[in-house]
Protein backbone atom coordinates (compact mmCIF):
# COMPACT_ATOMS: atom_id res chain seq x y z
CA UNK A 1 0.00 0.00 0.00
CA UNK A 2 1.82 3.07 -1.20
CA UNK A 3 1.16 6.61 -2.29
CA UNK A 4 3.26 7.39 -5.34
CA UNK A 5 5.99 5.08 -4.01
CA UNK A 6 6.19 7.12 -0.79
CA UNK A 7 5.06 5.16 2.26
CA UNK A 8 3.09 7.10 4.86
CA UNK A 9 4.98 7.60 8.11
CA UNK A 10 3.19 6.30 11.20
CA UNK A 11 3.49 9.86 12.58
CA UNK A 12 1.59 11.25 9.60
CA UNK A 13 -1.23 13.43 11.00
CA UNK A 14 -3.69 11.82 8.56
CA UNK A 15 -3.37 8.50 10.42
CA UNK A 16 -5.23 8.49 13.76
CA UNK A 17 -3.15 7.53 16.79
CA UNK A 18 -3.42 4.05 18.35
CA UNK A 19 -1.84 2.29 21.31
CA UNK A 20 1.17 0.85 19.45
CA UNK A 21 2.11 0.69 15.77
CA UNK A 22 1.83 -2.79 14.37
CA UNK A 23 -0.09 -5.54 12.67
CA UNK A 24 -2.30 -7.99 14.56
CA UNK A 25 -3.38 -11.15 12.78
CA UNK A 26 -5.92 -13.42 14.40
CA UNK A 27 -6.54 -16.55 12.35
CA UNK A 28 -8.71 -19.50 13.28
CA UNK A 29 -8.10 -22.88 11.73
CA UNK A 30 -6.11 -21.93 8.66
CA UNK A 31 -2.77 -20.73 7.37
CA UNK A 32 -1.35 -17.27 6.81
CA UNK A 33 1.07 -17.01 3.89
CA UNK A 34 3.57 -14.19 3.49
CA UNK A 35 5.77 -13.98 0.42
CA UNK A 36 7.61 -11.44 -1.69
CA UNK A 37 4.40 -10.71 -3.55
CA UNK A 38 1.94 -10.23 -0.71
CA UNK A 39 -0.02 -11.67 2.18
CA UNK A 40 -2.62 -14.39 1.70
CA UNK A 41 -5.01 -15.15 4.57
CA UNK A 42 -6.88 -18.41 4.04
CA UNK A 43 -8.77 -18.74 7.26
CA UNK A 44 -11.49 -17.08 9.24
CA UNK A 45 -10.05 -14.29 11.30
CA UNK A 46 -9.16 -10.64 11.41
CA UNK A 47 -6.21 -8.52 10.36
CA UNK A 48 -5.80 -5.14 12.02
CA UNK A 49 -3.23 -2.61 10.84
CA UNK A 50 -2.86 0.40 13.08
CA UNK A 51 -0.46 3.28 13.52
CA UNK A 52 1.69 1.83 10.77
CA UNK A 53 1.60 1.41 7.04
CA UNK A 54 1.83 -1.81 5.09
CA UNK A 55 4.23 -0.83 2.32
CA UNK A 56 4.74 -2.65 -0.94
CA UNK A 57 6.58 -1.86 -4.14
CA UNK A 58 5.81 -3.37 -7.52
CA UNK A 59 3.03 -5.87 -7.91
CA UNK A 60 1.81 -7.28 -4.63
CA UNK A 61 -1.39 -8.04 -2.88
CA UNK A 62 -3.14 -8.77 0.37
CA UNK A 63 -5.73 -11.50 -0.25
CA UNK A 64 -8.49 -12.49 2.16
CA UNK A 65 -10.35 -15.72 1.51
CA UNK A 66 -12.56 -15.61 4.57
CA UNK A 67 -10.89 -13.10 6.88
CA UNK A 68 -11.89 -9.60 7.85
CA UNK A 69 -9.49 -6.67 7.59
CA UNK A 70 -9.55 -3.23 9.13
CA UNK A 71 -7.19 -0.52 7.96
CA UNK A 72 -6.98 3.09 9.05
CA UNK A 73 -5.39 4.17 5.76
CA UNK A 74 -5.02 2.35 2.45
CA UNK A 75 -2.83 3.99 -0.18
CA UNK A 76 -2.39 2.70 -3.69
CA UNK A 77 -1.40 3.82 -7.15
CA UNK A 78 -4.52 2.04 -8.46
CA UNK A 79 -7.49 4.21 -9.32
CA UNK A 80 -10.70 2.19 -9.44
CA UNK A 81 -12.94 -0.40 -7.83
CA UNK A 82 -13.22 -3.37 -10.19
CA UNK A 83 -14.88 -6.79 -10.16
CA UNK A 84 -14.11 -9.94 -12.11
CA UNK A 85 -16.97 -10.54 -14.52
CA UNK A 86 -17.44 -13.33 -17.08
CA UNK A 87 -16.64 -12.17 -20.61
CA UNK A 88 -17.78 -13.65 -23.91
CA UNK A 89 -14.90 -12.11 -25.90
CA UNK A 90 -11.36 -10.80 -25.47
CA UNK A 91 -11.36 -7.28 -24.02
CA UNK A 92 -8.69 -4.62 -23.52
CA UNK A 93 -8.17 -2.06 -20.73
CA UNK A 94 -10.23 1.04 -21.51
CA UNK A 95 -12.94 -0.84 -23.40
CA UNK A 96 -16.48 0.13 -22.40
CA UNK A 97 -18.52 -3.00 -21.73
CA UNK A 98 -22.18 -3.96 -21.74
CA UNK A 99 -24.09 -6.95 -20.45
CA UNK A 100 -25.32 -9.44 -23.00
CA UNK A 101 -28.69 -10.14 -21.40
CA UNK A 102 -29.03 -13.45 -23.27
CA UNK A 103 -25.75 -14.95 -21.98
CA UNK A 104 -25.26 -13.05 -18.71
CA UNK A 105 -21.70 -12.21 -19.80
CA UNK A 106 -20.05 -8.92 -20.64
CA UNK A 107 -18.79 -7.85 -24.03
CA UNK A 108 -17.47 -4.73 -25.74
CA UNK A 109 -20.15 -2.02 -25.70
CA UNK A 110 -22.28 -2.19 -28.88
CA UNK A 111 -25.44 -0.45 -27.70
CA UNK A 112 -27.40 -3.73 -27.57
CA UNK A 113 -27.32 -4.18 -23.80
CA UNK A 114 -26.99 -2.08 -20.66
CA UNK A 115 -23.66 -0.28 -20.15
CA UNK A 116 -21.80 -1.83 -17.19
CA UNK A 117 -18.36 -0.21 -16.85
CA UNK A 118 -14.84 0.02 -18.28
CA UNK A 119 -12.20 -2.72 -18.44
CA UNK A 120 -9.78 -1.85 -15.63
CA UNK A 121 -6.08 -1.23 -16.02
CA UNK A 122 -4.98 -0.54 -12.40
CA UNK A 123 -7.63 -1.31 -9.76
CA UNK A 124 -7.07 -0.43 -6.12
CA UNK A 125 -9.82 -2.81 -4.93
CA UNK A 126 -10.91 -6.03 -6.64
CA UNK A 127 -14.26 -7.63 -5.87
CA UNK A 128 -15.46 -11.12 -6.83
CA UNK A 129 -11.79 -12.10 -6.59
CA UNK A 130 -11.60 -15.86 -7.05
CA UNK A 131 -7.92 -16.74 -7.62
CA UNK A 132 -9.00 -18.94 -10.54
CA UNK A 133 -10.20 -15.83 -12.42
CA UNK A 134 -6.78 -14.13 -12.48
CA UNK A 135 -5.44 -16.17 -15.41
CA UNK A 136 -8.77 -17.19 -16.93
CA UNK A 137 -9.40 -15.44 -20.27
CA UNK A 138 -13.12 -15.96 -19.64
CA UNK A 139 -13.04 -13.35 -16.85
CA UNK A 140 -12.03 -9.70 -16.97
CA UNK A 141 -11.69 -6.93 -14.38
CA UNK A 142 -14.35 -4.29 -14.95
CA UNK A 143 -14.08 -0.91 -13.21
CA UNK A 144 -17.41 0.10 -11.71
CA UNK A 145 -16.23 3.25 -9.89
CA UNK A 146 -13.14 5.41 -9.73
CA UNK A 147 -10.71 6.89 -12.26
CA UNK A 148 -9.98 5.06 -15.53
CA UNK A 149 -8.57 5.54 -18.99
CA UNK A 150 -11.13 4.90 -21.73
CA UNK A 151 -10.90 3.95 -25.39
CA UNK A 152 -11.56 7.38 -26.91
CA UNK A 153 -13.18 5.83 -30.00
CA UNK A 154 -15.94 4.45 -27.76
CA UNK A 155 -17.04 7.71 -26.13
CA UNK A 156 -18.70 11.04 -26.90
CA UNK A 157 -18.05 14.16 -24.80
CA UNK A 158 -20.05 17.29 -24.06
CA UNK A 159 -17.80 19.58 -22.05
CA UNK A 160 -16.41 17.29 -19.34
CA UNK A 161 -19.34 14.86 -19.38
CA UNK A 162 -18.45 11.55 -21.06
CA UNK A 163 -21.11 9.34 -22.69
CA UNK A 164 -21.15 6.12 -24.67
CA UNK A 165 -20.66 6.87 -28.38
CA UNK A 166 -24.40 6.44 -29.01
CA UNK A 167 -25.14 8.93 -26.16
CA UNK A 168 -27.42 6.43 -24.38
CA UNK A 169 -25.41 6.19 -21.14
CA UNK A 170 -23.36 8.64 -19.10
CA UNK A 171 -19.98 7.03 -18.40
CA UNK A 172 -18.60 9.74 -16.09
CA UNK A 173 -16.68 12.99 -16.07
CA UNK A 174 -13.35 13.94 -17.68
CA UNK A 175 -10.82 14.98 -15.07
CA UNK A 176 -7.91 17.39 -15.46
CA UNK A 177 -5.50 14.40 -15.53
CA UNK A 178 -7.25 13.04 -18.65
CA UNK A 179 -8.88 10.10 -16.88
CA UNK A 180 -12.62 9.58 -16.60
CA UNK A 181 -14.24 9.51 -13.16
CA UNK A 182 -16.92 6.80 -13.37
CA UNK A 183 -20.25 7.70 -11.84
Amino acid sequence: MIANDRPLDCNDPRIPSSPKPGIAITAAGGPLFMSGSGIDVRSAGTIDLWGSTLTGHGIGSVNFSSANARFRTVCSTGGDYAEYLPAEEALEPGDLVELDVDTGMIRRYRGNGPYIGVVSEHPVVIGNNDPAYENDPGYVLVALAGQVNVDEAMVYEEGRVVYTKDKRYRVGYRLENGKVLLK
